[in-house]
């Protein structure tokens, strides 16, 4: 997978959970130890438009993730 994709869409509100998690300690204490820093208490949520996004985006959650630990 390449170092960057770009993806295109339109932003779209959410349910709102998101900042509550991310705010928590052991949340941000491992974002920052996988990631190298501290996560912005949200997220965005964007709805793909069609076309080379949707393949673009099948290459990102091809390619896996990180595993967060859960809290100790």
């Amino acid at each position: 997978m390449p170092e960057s994709i770009r993806l295109g869409g339109e932003v779209t509100s959410g349910e709102g959970e998101g900042a509550a998690f991310v705010r928590l300690g052991w949340v941000q204490a491992g974002f920052e130890r996988l990631l190298g820093f501290r996560a912005f208490p949200g997220t965005l949520n964007l709805r793909l438009v069609p076309g080379s996004d949707r393949a673009a985006w099948a290459a990102v959650r091809a390619a896996g993730g990180l595993d967060l630990p859960p809290a100790p």
